[in-house]
């Protein structure tokens, strides 16, 4: 039976994001996204406000990225949520673009920084002390200072299909995705790959 998810952006207030959230868990919906779209809401905080009004879904970024948040921050808030929620976390990540003109971030070579994102992230909520001086992403003894799940799942969006290779280089099952935006009147599939702890 396929799993059914909401994704929406960062443009309703906590009290708003609440009944949303109670709404969509009360409806049956297995997941939860929260889009990283630069100068709306973050989505981490927005994930925390609905850890505390849901008691089943699972919570993710729906995508956030590894150039504008660097890998080592993605572990730490992704962690950091799964504990707040109680183990119902998921990190949602892709290659990004929402915003990096204005803020002057450059989206360098995606297929090998989600890679390398990936490595550093699953290193560090393993517990390890992650270094990789790599293409895109660098980490000099790196580590979280509290404990992690090191199972957390990772799903990697990707359509191209360089970047279907590199989802899949780090993946241990692909997922396809739809969408659909009612107020802009389209359909939209991409695929997803879930990476697991031992990559």
């Amino acid at each position: 039976m396929p799993r059914l998810g909401v994704l929406i952006l960062g443009e309703h207030p906590p009290e708003h994001l609440r009944e949303i959230v109670r709404h969509c868990e009360a409806l049956g919906f297995d997941f939860f996204w929260y889009a990283d779209e630069k100068f709306y809401r973050d989505p981490f905080v927005g994930l925390t406000v609905a850890a505390h009004a849901s008691t089943r879904l699972r919570l993710g970024t729906g995508v956030t990225e590894p150039y504008a948040r660097h890998p080592a921050l993605l572990a730490m808030a992704i962690a950091s949520l799964d504990e707040v929620s109680g183990g119902r976390a998921v990190l949602g990540l892709g290659a990004g673009g929402s915003g990096f003109p204005a803020m002057g971030v450059t989206r360098r070579a995606p297929p090998t920084a989600l890679r390398e994102a990936v490595q550093v992230i699953r290193a560090l909520l393993r517990g390890e002390t992650a270094e990789l001086h790599g293409r895109v992403v660098r980490v000099h003894g790196a580590r979280l200072f509290f404990p992690a799940r090191g199972d957390l799942p990772i799903y990697v969006a990707a359509r191209a299909r360089r970047m279907l290779r590199a989802a899949g280089a780090v993946a241990r099952k692909s997922t396809l995705m739809m969408s659909a935006n009612r107020s802009r009147g389209f359909a939209q599939s991409s695929h997803t790959k879930s990476s697991s702890a031992r990559r």
